[in-house]
């Protein structure tokens, strides 16, 4: 199935990453934000946005789901329960630009039409196995998605901590999880996109895009109207859908939609991560030091 053109979703316990939201807005400029020269881009597989200095990437939070399971194993195994979780997704994409503003790859386009590369779609969660006890010791109470708060009652002799297994990985790889500012750069991430749509420049590339489809045959108003088209939420990519997103790769390339519109959202994020710096500053330092467990987990220390 083909999945969103946003940031890939991660299948860590949910404390490990705050969710975003559709409708932050930080800072928003009083009138259309400046950007200077706009570059030709056919790709951005090589670029960054701004904000990404404050968001774990695919790979990293992969790190940090690696090392967060191999304590909830320990701490399982304490209690005397073999317990094996769900392995990261090692093949996310680094960059949030991954398949942001549509389908960019002509050789995607032929092969794969709308549908994700591979790395983008999680990994079913198998079952844990786990008896009722085991459960109660995995979580504290609760569920792995939302484990307990407080300790839960003792199992085997032992107290179980405040969120169970889970709660205590988690808490001693980014024990600063529930930082204020942590939103923040989810919120900018998320809110500049949805700003940048509403951009008049990026609204004019959208208008010649569509122009230029139309002359192809193909009626839809943004590309993301053909990203989202549902005729394409099939297992697999039809004939129709490789020759649709071919000839939105082309109108893009031909326009430079990718280039107005990652210059507008750039610059945007770059306004908000000015007004707000000293609170990114914190989220950054947050998520480095997150890492620095991580990899002391992965050492065995």
């Amino acid at each position: 199935m083909r999945t969103a053109p946003l940031a890939v979703a991660v299948v860590v316990v949910a404390a490990l990453a705050t969710a975003c939201s559709a409708t932050g807005r930080e800072s928003a400029p009083p009138g259309p934000v400046e950007i200077g020269a706009v570059p030709t881009l056919t790709t951005v597989k090589d670029r960054t946005l701004p904000i990404e200095a404050y968001l774990l990437n695919g790979r990293q939070t992969a790190q940090l789901q690696s090392a967060v399971g191999t304590l909830e194993t320990r701490c399982m195994a304490r209690f005397g329960f073999d317990y094996r979780p769900p392995q990261p997704d090692l093949q996310s994409p680094v960059t949030q630009t991954a398949r942001r503003y549509g389908v960019t790859d002509p050789s995607e386009a032929a092969s794969l039409g709308y549908h994700a590369p591979a790395g983008f779609s999680r990994a079913k969660e198998p079952a844990t196995g786990l008896s009722a006890e085991g459960q109660q010791v995995l979580t504290g109470g609760g569920t792995p998605d939302r484990p307990a708060a407080t300790p839960g009652p003792a199992v085997r002799g032992q107290a179980v901590p405040a969120g169970g297994c889970i709660g205590e990985a988690v808490a001693k790889v980014h024990p600063d999880r529930g930082l204020q500012e942590a939103e923040l750069a989810d919120r900018i991430n998320s809110g500049d996109y949805e700003r940048s749509l509403q951009d008049a420049r990026v609204k004019d590339v959208f208008a010649k895009w569509s122009g230029c489809m139309k002359d192809k045959g193909y009626t839809y108003g943004t590309p993301l109207d053909a990203l989202n088209d549902r005729r394409w939420a099939t297992d697999s990519p039809s004939r129709e859908e490789t020759e649709t997103a071919l000839a939105d790769q082309e109108c893009a390339a031909r326009h430079n939609v990718v280039g107005v519109w990652f210059t507008v959202e750039s610059a945007m994020q770059r306004h908000d991560i000015d007004a707000r710096a000293e609170a990114l500053k914190k989220v950054k330092d947050s998520n480095e030091a997150a890492l620095r467990r991580a990899a002391q987990v992965a050492s065995g220390s």
